[in-house]
């Protein structure tokens, strides 16, 4: 909520350490492919587009999971997890669908060889042969994915079951054997990171290469037999939640990646000069409808795809879950979907990523549609983006950022209304303005540079819906300079310290903000709520928080401080606060809010320590208003639309 950068860092932090590999005899050289993937060494080949594939089928709602009642009104929404092997959030029965991308291991004696190009994988991407793919004579000792990092997720810690088809060996790193049949083997996973090594697939030459690998929990080995795609567990605490919010499931702030050239496997970002790929391609999200996540891959995750089967090399598609998987979820849970389109979006990739929406979301659901996410906020490069785009407009234009973002919603906007024509009010378009900075949001949502050069369209909120802002409080406790101040509170004992670290996290005045002019304590956030309603009800829009929570974005090395934030995490007194939070932002006029979603043990960010941690104070809060407070508003009931 304010106006500096806002990375959420505790999050991403935690991410990257989830990549650091602990299992027993992981070799030194799969360090550079636990950066999320990329190559050990640089390929350099032609960068063709990946060939359009077929229409993927709709995923429905899996049998034997109803569709829940409990949230047909309810205001509060939830953001997904970060996606990844080591999520506290684990969204599949098969962990193999959230598994990292196949790597190989080299033979010492081919110093040229590199662990992806010469992969030989069918078309869905399973490991045919480990012979190369272009040189058949030579071939790779195993190749091997990360499924799943243990880090002390409940039931991920019993019995597990590896189930596969075809002949050849698979031998598991970082796990225990504990029963082994033809073509299933039941193990006990070690805290850390779990690898599926293939040593050996289809070695007499018969076609009959190891396909359709799954690793699941041995007590939900039914479900998956019933054909059930998503964690039980997972429903289960999704169930109170009316919103879902992709942001992260659609890696609204990641980076494209190079194929080809010099840059290949690294980051880049289309607009911005120093993260261009000369010879060869940024692959952005968005781009093409074409490289798409798929539903018909081992793993379902973007960054664990290739481009093309048939050539490993060109690198992994990007942008996070298929589209057919979160609208599946979106029915399972009975949850209006919302969905970041990635700021370098095409018009093609729009229409096509409706269309579905369109034809398999559930009629009784509404589509939320964002442009990208925070395209202010400067600690992603989304807003580099638009800034470069907006300039080549607007040159002496100060908030060309924010009138270009604005105008790029409009136009989403118009193309999602197209697309659902028949049923217009089934979509929900966004626009969303920095929330510490109210002067500079009026440029997003009036956008005079864009309205005058386009007066036929007008003003960029003509466009949206709802105006879209934070929900975040925190009190400046988080900030480096008062650090001292903390300490002294606890030197007083941990009872003063929370008694005055959650009178400061209220009310403020106990502790100096870095900027006087944005103190962010909850009652400073009930004020931009009712700042941002005046300014929605003057453009005709609703009130809609996309993010919301306490916002410790915090890096201290001190552990004492560090428990203190975990502490007053689970203090009973965060009950109250949120809940306070959820009543003004009604009081307010709001509609939708959306809770900032974390999963973890001793984390100030989380909203539970598990899944199975429903008595969080955090987690109580929300589902207790979900169910307490139905929904206020004209047409919001799901089940009656």
């Amino acid at each position: 909520m304010a106006r500096w950068r806002r990375t959420k860092t505790k999050p991403k932090r935690r991410a990257q350490q989830a990549l650091l590999v602990t299992a027993a005899g992981a070799a030194v050289a799969l360090a550079l492919w636990l950066q999320l993937g990329s190559c050990t060494r640089e390929v350099y080949m032609e960068v063709p587009k990946a060939p359009a594939p077929p229409p993927s089928p709709p995923v429905e709602a899996p049998p034997g999971t109803p569709t829940p009642a409990s949230n047909a009104r309810s205001a509060v929404g939830y953001n997904l997890d970060f996606p990844g092997d080591w999520t506290g959030l684990p969204p599949f029965i098969d962990l193999m669908k959230n598994a990292r991308v196949w790597h190989g291991s080299c033979a010492e004696s081919d110093s040229e060889c590199d662990g992806v190009s010469q992969l030989s994988l069918d078309e869905q991407g399973w490991v045919r042969t480990l012979r190369y793919k272009d040189h058949p004579e030579q071939a790779y000792e195993y190749v091997e994915t990360v499924v799943l990092t243990l880090k002390d997720q409940p039931g991920l810690a019993g019995e597990l079951v590896v189930s596969y088809e075809g002949e050849g060996e698979i031998e598991l790193v970082g796990a225990s054997i504990t029963k082994q049949e033809p073509q299933r083997i039941q193990f006990r996973a070690a805290q850390g990171s779990l690898f599926l090594r293939i040593n050996a697939s289809d070695p007499h030459n018969s076609g009959k290469y190891l396909k359709n690998i799954r690793v699941f929990r041995l007590d939900q080995s039914e479900a998956l037999a019933r054909g059930e795609l998503f964690n039980p567990e997972m429903l289960a605490y999704l169930a109170p939640f009316g919103s879902l919010r992709f942001m992260d499931w659609m890696e609204g702030n990641q980076y494209g990646m190079c194929s080809g050239g010099p840059r290949h496997g690294e980051a880049c970002y289309d607009e911005i000069k120093d993260k261009g790929c000369p010879s060869g391609r940024c692959v952005m999200a968005g781009a093409s409808w074409a490289e798409r996540p798929r539903m018909d891959q081992p793993s379902l995750l973007s960054r664990s795809q290739f481009l093309d089967n048939r050539q490993p090399g060109l690198g992994v598609r990007v942008g996070g879950y298929p589209v057919e998987m979160l609208v599946a979820l979106a029915n399972a849970v009975g949850a209006d979907p919302h969905f970041n389109l990635p700021a370098a979006f095409t018009d093609e990739y729009v229409r096509e990523f409706a269309g579905y929406v369109a034809q398999h979301l559930k009629p009784s659901l509404r589509a939320t549609v964002e442009y990208s996410n925070e395209t202010w906020n400067w600690g992603f490069p989304q807003a580099t983006y638009v800034n470069l785009k907006g300039r080549k407009l607007w040159p002496d234009e100060g908030s060309a950022w924010v009138q270009f973002a604005g105008s790029r919603m409009q136009q989403l906007c118009r193309l999602w209304k197209e697309v659902f024509r028949e049923r217009p009010e089934r979509v929900r378009c966004l626009i969303s303005p920095q929330t510490g900075w109210p002067e500079m949001a009026k440029n997003m949502l009036d956008c005079p540079a864009w309205a005058k050069d386009h007066p036929e369209l007008g003003p960029c909120h003509k466009g949206a819906d709802a105006l879209a802002i934070t929900g975040y409080f925190a009190g400046c406790l988080q900030e480096k300079h008062n650090e001292p101040k903390l300490r002294e509170w606890l030197a007083q004992g941990k009872k003063v310290a929370l008694d005055r670290f959650f009178e400061q996290l209220e009310k403020g005045g106990l502790l100096q903000c870095k900027e006087e002019g944005l103190k962010t304590s909850l009652v400073d956030a009930l004020r931009l709520y009712d700042k941002f309603a005046f300014m929605a009800r003057a453009r005709d829009l609703d009130l809609y928080v996309y993010e919301s929570g306490t916002h410790f974005d915090h890096d201290t090395k001190d552990p004492a401080i560090e428990q203190l934030f975990v502490d007053a995490a689970h203090d009973e007194r965060m009950n109250a606060l949120y809940r306070r939070n959820l009543e003004g932002f009604k009081e307010a006029g709001g509609t939708i809010i959306n809770a900032w979603g974390w999963i973890g043990p001793n984390d100030s960010w989380a909203n539970s320590d598990s899944l199975r941690d429903v008595k969080h104070p955090k987690y109580r809060a929300l589902r207790d208003f979900a169910e307490q407070q139905p929904c206020w508003w004209q047409y919001c009931d799901r089940s009656q639309r």
